[in-house]
């Protein structure tokens, strides 16, 4: 895509997911609820560490069936990206969520929607 991400935004035009806004603020090493996306459809991830953040995180998701929720992104590669960044799960009933698993100060905040 001519603007690096994973779908084309031009003529992009649909009516409202219905799914709620997550928005959490982590200041301990904890867990998100998890969000689901509609399969196919673009979401928006968003991460956004205070400036007096000390710690790591990462994305992770969880396949329908699995108990296992795998790192979908490392604290390295989210490093890289803006603080909020769109998504497109192709498999139905996968779920998503930020784990901050190492922290030492400030807060973290993060989102998901669609």
């Amino acid at each position: 895509m001519a603007d690096g991400y994973p779908f084309e935004q031009t003529g992009v035009n649909l009516s409202p997911s219905g799914l709620s806004t997550t928005k959490t603020t982590l200041s301990a090493v904890g867990l998100t609820p998890a969000f689901t996306p509609i399969a196919g459809r673009p979401f928006n991830v968003a991460h956004k560490p205070a400036i007096d953040f000390s710690g790591t995180y990462q994305l992770e998701k969880k396949f329908v069936g699995d108990a296992t929720w795998y790192v979908a992104m490392g604290y390295a590669d989210l490093q890289s990206l803006p603080e909020s960044f769109p998504l497109t799960e192709t498999e139905v009933g996968v779920s998503y969520r930020w784990n901050l698993t190492a922290y030492t100060a400030g807060n973290l905040v993060t989102r998901f929607s669609a």
